[in-house]
């Protein structure tokens, strides 16, 4: 399984479109361990390039804090699930918090272009 969560000075970032790059992870599906973590910086922050720039990298979730529901319905459209309303942490504590069943998420306030 391979995670992306938008990041700004390593942390998760407060606005998926906000962010600086993405922390990319992959998992090991039958131990639940990290395999590999790394940072890439999206191309021009449109929605549907970046939509189109992580489903090309073959990812599979998508945690982020505030995305709007637009954003949302064209990672749907790819068969990415996203997992919104996530508080700032560190990535890899992130995904090890999905992969325990820990990981708090909340209510998505966010409507597209807002400047939350």
């Amino acid at each position: 399984m391979k995670f992306a969560i938008p990041t700004a000075n390593r942390m998760l970032c407060c606005h998926f479109r906000d962010c600086e790059d993405f922390t990319v992870m992959r998992v090991d599906d039958k131990n639940g361990i990290i395999t590999s973590v790394y940072n890439e910086v999206p191309p021009l922050n449109k929605p549907w390039m970046v939509v189109k720039w992580l489903n090309n990298k073959g990812i599979d979730v998508i945690i982020a804090d505030k995305i709007s529901m637009w954003e949302r319905y064209l990672f749907a459209m790819k068969n990415i699930k996203v997992i919104a309303g996530v508080s700032a942490n560190k990535p890899v504590e992130i995904v090890y918090s999905y992969l325990d069943n820990t990981l708090a998420a909340g209510n998505n306030d966010c409507f597209y272009r807002c400047r939350c």
